[in-house]
């Protein structure tokens, strides 16, 4: 599976930066940059450039190019740059274009969905473990408000109990074991987060997560 998840990383991106090409690579975004004159499009420049390089480290941790303290530096700037976006996404709605809002926020869920999809299946026992959790925490910056950053963490927290049945499977019961006690205690946090909300809210937030709760009953 780390095989599979590696290779398909890697197709992703290309051309990675210790090729002798990379250097053209990097000088076609900035002329890309350079000749884009509004401040939205600059700024999904910005965030393509990042998650390029969000994937791009992740294939050279995985590989041993790099460290992982070097690789979690890359992966905090893309979390930052997605709060920046973020930012843009609610002038745009305080400016009162809901629509165009509503469509660069699926443009963000989109570039963190489409590499986190590619992660799914990665466990803690692996290198690109560490990857798959800044993207959970890029997902939690690009939420607007407490009720949607409640939704995003209980899904989180949910497939917890199918990492812990693949580590159970793979003979890592101890691994599975700890697992299992985050699950429970990242499960309390949500909910106390879900409680502190206003009625409406957690409304809102009970009926997204309704699907979610069924099926870590199962």
């Amino acid at each position: 599976v780390e095989e599979e998840v590696n290779e398909g990383l890697r197709d992703t991106v290309g051309t990675l930066p210790a090729s002798t090409l990379y250097p053209f690579k990097s000088l076609k975004s900035g002329v890309v940059k350079f000749l884009t004159f509004d401040d939205v499009s600059r700024q999904k420049i910005d965030l393509d450039v990042s998650e390029r390089k969000f994937v791009e480290w992740s294939v050279m941790m995985d590989d041993g190019d790099v460290g992982q303290d070097d690789a979690e530096e890359i992966f905090e700037e893309f979390v930052a740059e997605v709060e920046s976006f973020k930012a843009v996404i609610e002038n745009v709605r305080s400016n009162g274009d809901i629509q165009y809002a509503d469509e660069l926020k699926t443009y963000l869920q989109n570039k963190i969905g489409n590499v986190k999809n590619g992660l799914n299946n990665v466990l803690p026992t692996s290198p690109l473990y560490t990857a798959k959790e800044y993207l959970n925490f890029a997902e939690e910056a690009s939420a607007e408000g407490d009720a949607e950053k409640a939704v995003i963490k209980k899904k989180q927290v949910a497939s917890k109990l199918s990492e812990a049945q693949d580590l159970a499977e793979a003979g890592e019961e101890a691994l599975a074991v700890q697992v299992l006690d985050d699950y429970v205690e990242e499960t309390a946090a949500v909910n106390k987060e879900v409680d502190a909300l206003s009625a409406e809210d957690a409304r809102e937030v009970e009926e997204e997560i309704a699907d979610v709760v069924e099926v870590e009953m199962d």
